[in-house]
């Protein structure tokens, strides 16, 4: 009975320091998130609204709401960035808690902007996140404004995933699906310095041998041009051309087996692959139904 009453105290000691550690957290960020928003206040009153709708977006990330993203909407488009200023109008609409002022202006805003826009959806399996244009490490499912044109999306959440390239034009909808993808490490590769080494001493050889069989040839077709000058009578200078002739034929030979040899240990030469991308059973898919 004793020991059953000390870990009920236990557990509810424990559930109370974890309520109040809970409520801290949450109260330093509404209180970092009250900073920023001051801090965005200034900058908007200077003129700088692209550091306003920058601390803004911050405080609305640590304590949402949407009088938050709506000042953040405001400075995008201030900022000349239409498609943040839909993103974060569109969500200060979707949390509520707006004014009347606040709310017919978020729409009137979006209005104009968005027939300038495209809108994407992006899906992908639990626990996926995409970099999509301004949206960086974001989680899916997701749906963004785009500027018309070309755009890179890809799996944030998993090193070497490939890219999807996406092309949309103003009014469009569009949607892309973001797979499972896997990386599979390679095997090492057995060590290959040595062999890629002599791979390029024997192309080396091969022009030196290449080299002195120019010189040679060179030089048999004097002898030759001087044996004939003596009437094809002067035996030493007939045996010189031969003993040339037969240099270089060698020289040509050994250029070439030389070569050959090169060329096939650096073909032969296992190379380093540290990793590959392995689409999963569904791969790996972009779809992109205009609306």
């Amino acid at each position: 009975m004793r020991r059953s009453l000390l870990s009920t105290i236990a557990c509810s000691a424990l559930v109370l320091v974890t309520l109040v550690m809970e409520r801290e957290a949450f109260a330093d960020d509404a209180r970092s998130a009250g900073e920023l928003f001051r801090s965005g206040e200034e900058a908007y009153a200077e003129r700088r609204f692209r550091d306003a709708a920058s601390a803004f977006d911050e405080a609305n990330r640590k304590a949402p709401r949407g009088a938050t993203a709506y000042a953040a909407g405001v400075s995008w488009h201030e900022a000349g960035e239409p498609a943040r200023a839909a993103d974060a109008l569109e969500l200060a609409l979707e949390t509520g808690g707006l004014d009347d002022e606040s709310r017919v202006d978020a729409r009137t805003r979006l209005a104009r902007i968005s027939p300038l826009l495209a809108t994407m959806t992006v899906d992908g399996p639990p626990g996926a996140r995409v970099t999509l244009a301004h949206m960086t490490d974001a989680a899916v499912p997701l749906k963004i404004h785009l500027a018309p044109g070309r755009h890179v999306a890809k799996r944030a959440d998993v090193a070497g995933a490939p890219s999807i390239k996406i092309v949309v034009a103003a009014g469009e909808s569009a949607r892309v699906v973001l797979s499972d993808v896997s990386i599979v490490e390679d095997d090492p590769p057995p060590p290959s310095s040595f062999t890629r080494t002599a791979g390029w001493v024997g192309i080396g050889a091969a022009g030196v041998f290449s080299a002195s069989a120019v010189v040679l040839g060179l030089a048999t077709l004097k002898a030759r041009d001087d044996f004939s000058d003596s009437g094809n009578t002067d035996a030493s200078m007939r045996d010189r051309a031969l003993s040339f002739r037969t240099m270089t034929n060698v020289a040509w030979a050994a250029a070439a087996a030389s070569g050959l040899g090169g060329i096939t240990l650096l073909v032969l030469s296992p190379r380093a692959s540290a990793a590959k991308v392995q689409l999963g059973a569904t791969e790996l898919r972009c779809t992109i139904p205009f609306l």
